[in-house]
């Protein structure tokens, strides 16, 4: 898995999103993307995935061209957006499923080992119970977790994330964290942008802050998460101290 940014710049209705941005990444590892609304975020994420141009720069995932060989990236890639919408009254077993279609042969049912990498999924997000109820009857933390299961189906070495934790209750949020360090030590990589500030500095193996589109902060959390960058970046004062030996960081004010 390698993640290849250099010198990327994406201009949006003739506003520049991303400016000179340069990110790297070739370990394992679960990485948060930190920033306020408008940052570039999600544009960054949508550019990986190949849903998105460059205006100038270089950016490879896995070494391909996400523009170029989208199919090819689909194949050791998956996509999470924030936008939780599935147009066809399908049960969530079905959902589910769809996440093993880079997998699968064209016309051919799924065959022992996609209904085995579903049903592992699902019971790791915790909707195995949902099966054969349609999607659109669950609530929105319900949906958030079907298609995590969905992205996950892919088998990824690279999961980018949009905010996958919106909308989760907190034993949710915790388990879904745990369960990305878990693919990640199997060899996965996974990129998410994270607004809860806690959540980003207790699980996540790095951090890259972003500020009016470009990389403000890049590390550790103990190295990004600092009062400082927390006010310079989010306009907030934050008190950060370890509990437990886990970071943890409360916004006061």
């Amino acid at each position: 898995m390698s993640i290849y940014c250099d010198d990327v710049s994406i201009t949006l209705a003739d506003k520049a999103v991303i400016r000179g941005l340069n990110f790297r990444q070739e370990e394992p590892a679960l990485i948060g993307l930190l920033g306020c609304n408008g940052a570039g975020k999600t544009t960054l994420m949508r550019a990986l995935a190949g849903l998105q141009a460059i205006d100038a720069g270089q950016l490879r995932v896995n070494g391909l061209n996400p523009q170029r060989e989208p199919v090819q990236l689909a194949k050791s890639m998956a996509y999470l957006p924030q936008q939780r919408v599935v147009h066809w009254a399908l049960p969530v077993a079905d959902v589910v499923m769809l996440g093993r279609m880079p997998h699968q042969r064209a016309f051919y049912p799924p065959n022992q080992r996609d209904h085995e990498v579903v049903q592992q999924v699902m019971a790791e997000m915790d909707v195995s119970q949902f099966a054969r109820r349609p999607f659109q009857t669950l609530s929105g933390g319900e949906q958030a977790r079907v298609l995590i299961a969905r992205a996950l189906a892919q088998e990824p070495s690279l999961l980018i994330a949009d905010e996958p934790a919106n909308g989760l209750d907190p034993a949710h949020q915790v388990a879904m964290m745990r369960y990305f360090q878990c693919i990640v030590a199997g060899g996965c990589t996974v990129l998410l942008s994270v607004h809860d500030l806690n959540l980003a500095a207790r699980y996540c193996d790095r951090l890259v802050m972003l500020d009016e589109g470009k990389v403000y902060q890049d590390g550790t959390p103990e190295v990004v998460m600092t009062a400082e960058h927390l006010q310079q970046v989010f306009n907030v004062r934050a008190d950060i101290r370890h509990i437990d030996g886990c970071l943890a960081v409360s916004v006061v004010g």
